[in-house]
């Protein structure tokens, strides 16, 4: 599946948005980033939501969350790796 997303990720896109380095190929995040996340009050949960910057460039955001219907932990997240 990782394989195919980057074989065809660019013909996801309109032609405008081709090639123009929308979709990153990963995103690291360290190992204390989840532990920290996990750790805040009332986390049970990781969330990982898709997010767009103003450039139109995909990003991820990862949040701690106390129910597995979405509702946030104590706003304790992180985007592409920087808390």
């Amino acid at each position: 599946m990782i394989e195919r997303f980057r074989v065809e990720k660019e013909n996801m896109l309109l032609p405008q948005f081709q090639w123009t380095n929308t979709f990153p190929h990963c995103v690291v995040f360290t190992r204390a980033t989840f532990e920290k996340i996990l750790t805040a009050p009332g986390c049970e949960f990781i969330q990982i939501f898709p997010a767009m910057d103003m450039n139109n460039r995909v990003s991820f955001i990862v949040a701690s969350a106390a129910t597995n219907d979405g509702a946030l932990a104590e706003n304790v997240f992180v985007e592409n790796g920087c808390m």
